[in-house]
This record gives C-alpha cells, sequence and structure tokens, in this order.
C-alpha cells in the first residue's frame, strides 16, 4: 500500500485531508462523495452461473482467525483464494464508506465483524465495522507518527499494513516504533490492548516490523524491512523471549507458515526456508538465490521478489522474481536434507520492459495466477484518465513432472495494484481495474474473470475519483457474497441485487 514518492505522498494527504474531515468516527457510516461519470458503462459484461472450483489448499492454522480472513492473503498458505462467493453481476450494488484514510488489511472475527487497519499518511487505527451497515463499532487508535516517511520520500507499508487476527479475536498488529500489539476484539465490537511486546532492543537497524505470523507451534515471528527475523516466544506470558537474526537483505513483503512449523521467507536476494530451534531462536534451514537484476522497476517498492511467498499443497513454494521481465518461480520447501530449496520450474511473464510484478500471487486448482503492475507508481500514476501496463497470466504447474507452462494470458485488464482475489464457490477471480483513457475520468472497476480461461466475464465502476484507487489492497470476499475493497478514501462494497 505504498503512496509513493514524497510530492505524490504531499497530494494523497491532501486528499486524505479533505476526507478526514468527514469521518464519521464511531457510529453511522458516511458515504464516499465521489462524481459518477457517463463517459464508461456503469457494467461490461454479463451476470455469471457459478461453476465452483476444488476444496481449499491451505489447512487452517491453530493460532489464526479461520481461513479466508485471517490476514491480507487469507490463510497461513497465503494462497489468495477463498472459500467464500462473491458477486455474479446481477444488477450489483455499490455502497461505500469514508474512514479518513486506506482501509489496507481486512479480516473477520468470529462474529463476522469486519476488523480492519485504517492507515493514514501520519497514524494508523484498528477499526471494527459492521459489515451490513459499514457503520465503525469501535475504532482503537495509535500514537500518530511521521515515521511513516522513508528517508527517499516513500512512505512505508510497515506498522499495520500487514498484520493478522488470531483464533481469539487478537489482532496482531507491529508499529513503526519497534512494538508489536495485540488487539482484543470484544463480543460486542468494542477493542481494547490486550499485550504489547517491544523489540527495539533486538533490532540493530531500523525499528519498522513489517510483517507478523504465528507458526504451528504459536510463537509470533517477524520481520523488519532491513532484513531482521525474529521470533516471540511466550508472547502473551509474563516474560515474552526473543530471538533474531539478521539477514543483512531487505524484507518487504509478508511470508508463509508452513504446517510442519517452518516460515517461508523471501529477500530482496533469495528465498529461505525457516525453523526455530530448541531455544526458539530462528534458524536458516536452506536459502536459494534467484534471478534479479538489481533494478526497481515502475510498479515496485524495492529490487526484489515482488510476491508474499505462496505455499502450494504440502510441497511447493513460490513467488515472483525481479528480472526483467519478471518470472514466476517455484521451489520445493521441504527440509534441505529431503531436497528443499530446489528450484523446479520458472516462466517469464509481460515481456521485457513492461514486467513488474508486486502483489501475491494466487493459487488453486493447480495454477497460479500473477499480476502486472508495471507503471503503477502512487495515485499520480493513475490521474487524469491514464493507466498502467495490463496483464494478468495464469501459470499451469504439473505436479507429477514439476513443470510450469502458460494456461492463458489476459491484456485488456490494466490492474495498477490490486491483489486478485479466487472464490473457490463460484470460480470468479476479481480484481481492480482501470481503463487506459488518456484525458478521460478516472473511474475505478471491480473486474471478474473465469479462473479457468481468463475471460473478462464482467467488470463493475464502483466509482469515478482518485479517492478510489484501492493503491495495493485486496478484493476481500465475504460469506454472503459481497466483496469489499480498500479504496485511499475508505471502504467500498459491492453486492448482488436478486
Amino acid at each position: 500500500m505504498t503512496i509513493g514518492q514524497r510530492p505524490r505522498a504531499i497530494v494523497i494527504a491532501a486528499f486524505l485531508a479533505a476526507v478526514t474531515l468527514a469521518v464519521p468516527g464511531v457510529g453511522a457510516a458516511a458515504p464516499l462523495s465521489v462524481p459518477v461519470t457517463d463517459r464508461n458503462p456503469a457494467v461490461l459484461g454479463a451476470a455469471w452461473q457459478p461453476q465452483p472450483l476444488g476444496a481449499q489448499d491451505a489447512p487452517q492454522h491453530p493460532y489464526l482467525a479461520a481461513n479466508n480472513g485471517s490476514n491480507i492473503h487469507l490463510n497461513a498458505y497465503q494462497t489468495d483464494a477463498s472459500d467464500f462467493p462473491g458477486p455474479l453481476g446481477r444488477h450489483p450494488n455499490v455502497t461505500s464508506a469514508v474512514l479518513g484514510g486506506e482501509s489496507g488489511t481486512i479480516t473477520f472475527d468470529s462474529h463476522g465483524r469486519i476488523v480492519t487497519m485504517v492507515i493514514t499518511p501520519v497514524q494508523s487505527f484498528l477499526e471494527v465495522i459492521d459489515p451490513a451497515s459499514l457503520n465503525v463499532m469501535s475504532s482503537y487508535a495509535f500514537p500518530a507518527s511521521l515515521d511513516r516517511f522513508n528517508p527517499d520520500g516513500t512512505v512505508n507499508v510497515g506498522g499495520g499494513g500487514y498484520f493478522y487476527l488470531d483464533n481469539e479475536d487478537r489482532a496482531i498488529i507491529p508499529t513503526l516504533d519497534g512494538k508489536i500489539h495485540a488487539i482484543s476484539v470484544h463480543p460486542d465490537g468494542s477493542s481494547s490492548l490486550a499485550t504489547t511486546v517491544d523489540v527495539r532492543q533486538h533490532l540493530p537497524a531500523d525499528k519498522d516490523v513489517q510483517s507478523t505470523l504465528p507458526d504451528w507451534n504459536g510463537r509470533i515471528w517477524f520481520t523488519t524491512t532491513s532484513g531482521t527475523v525474529g521470533v516471540i516466544t511466550d508472547f502473551f506470558g509474563a516474560q515474552p523471549r526473543v530471538a533474531t537474526i539478521a539477514l543483512g537483505e531487505r524484507v518487504t513483503k509478508s511470508f508463509a507458515a508452513d504446517s510442519d512449523g517452518s516460515m517461508s521467507i523471501v529477500s530482496d536476494k533469495a528465498q529461505y526456508r525457516f525453523v526455530a530451534d530448541d531455544t526458539g531462536a530462528p534458524v536458516v534451514d536452506w536459502r536459494t538465490e534467484y534471478p534479479n537484476d538489481g533494478v526497481i522497476k515502475p510498479g515496485k517498492l524495492s529490487a526484489g521478489a515482488g510476491s508474499t511467498p505462496t505455499l502450494m499443497d504440502d510441497q511447493w513454494v513460490s513467488t515472483t522474481d525481479n528480472a526483467d521481465p519478471v518470472n514466476v518461480v517455484v521451489y520445493r520447501r521441504g527440509p534441505a536434507s529431503e531436497g528443499g530449496g530446489k528450484e523446479v520450474c520458472r516462466v517469464p511473464v509481460f515481456g521485457k520492459g513492461k514486467s513488474a510484478s508486486f502483489q501475491s500471487l494466487t493459487w488453486a486448482d493447480g495454477q497460479l495466477l500473477v499480476e502486472n503492475n508495471y507503471g503503477y507508481q502512487g495515485i499520480r500514476s493513475t490521474l487524469g484518465g491514464v493507466s498502467t501496463v495490463p496483464g494478468l497470466t495464469a501459470i499451469r504447474f504439473d505436479k507429477a513432472t514439476e513443470r510450469c507452462s502458460v494456461a492463458w494470458t489476459n491484456t485488456e485488464a490494466g490492474t495498477p495494484s490490486a491483489i486478485p482475489r479466487l472464490s473457490l464457490a463460484n470460480g470468479l477471480v476479481y480484481t481492480v481495474s482501470k481503463p487506459h483513457v488518456p484525458g478521460g475520468p478516472d473511474d475505478w472497476y471491480l473486474t471478474a474473470l473465469d479462473w479457468r480461461t481468463g475471460r473478462i466475464v464482467y467488470s463493475l465502476r464502483y466509482g469515478s475519483s482518485p479517492l478510489m484507487n484501492n493503491n495495493y489492497t485486496a478484493v476481500t470476499l465475504a460469506p454472503d457474497g459481497a466483496a469489499f475493497i480498500g479504496v485511499l478514501g475508505g471502504l467500498v462494497k459491492i453486492t448482488d441485487n436478486p
């Protein structure tokens, strides 16, 4: 959820300041007031008849909230495949709420309520939201800080850009000051601080904790942008124990938790498999470097892997590298003693000089989906009707031969920065697209594609404003078939009408 270089960040801050004046706080939701143009039709395409796919690939993690809504990539394996249905394009309805900032990671607690971080350039809030009315039930404010601005002018997505909801409705949230907080969400929708663990003394460089996730034994792992990997044992106990290792490499993506207790982490140089030793300290089991030309592509925040590691079944892990063009790369993920760390296949996507992927891969039914984000460098990249280089490519993975091949490519949809979301219940994959019409309106669409063929089934315009830019967030599906999109101004909800 980057906001680009400092001049772009100032532009966004102005937008958010304007929106913040109308923030409803706890209580009734105020809709985003955005102009709707008539230059593009509201809906392109036709309604879809569900074509379900196979069962969920990711097992339920014992220390995470239920699959489909525990973190930005839905589950411990980071598959971005949901058991929930999504809108079918039948007489769709769009509603929205001003939240005073960008609704980033969206999770669901055990009562079905939305738990999300709302991020602005200077402050973050954990908000509990009624998914039906979009009313804010409670808001927990973190201290204001200008540390969200990096020295190079970019806005840091750590400190809440990634967080997870655990199996007891506690949001585990890192902040930019080297602390990890647990915020309890109570049955009545209120929230309160459960505990905080301060890890600053264990961080040799920056204090920016990028992401957190538990392993299958309940230890909480964390990474920092400067490349520290840490493990906290007995996080909720009287004396939490912290152990770390410094990689000397940047880590800008989240990571995946395997059911065997290991963690898959990718740096700007290599893919790793980590395990915890008998004392709870992180240990590198294997490290495999990937192709990298050292260039930060337009559409990426670092000269490294663009996607959070995605675990495929019980044997493989996949990510994208930083070659030109970008490759989708698959490795064996088991222990090094059993051949783990071996690259088994790679496929280049999108073409030289126009290829950059900074979003997680989607995995289901023997297929990976990769999205092109080339050209997205903050909101100015999509102002004035322009968009980014289009491209969505599906990669078939043959489990028997461990070979990869292109299944289909769609070059119609320009998808600047969304995390695609697959519905296993209906066979559609959802993303956010924006047409390239220089000098035209800034129209934003929910676009649904057939997972099997890549054909665009329908595109629904949900708004026409820079505030409707999703800016690196995901399409999140709900149990009732609604789709939620976090945008710069707040939250958008899309449903079918009978």
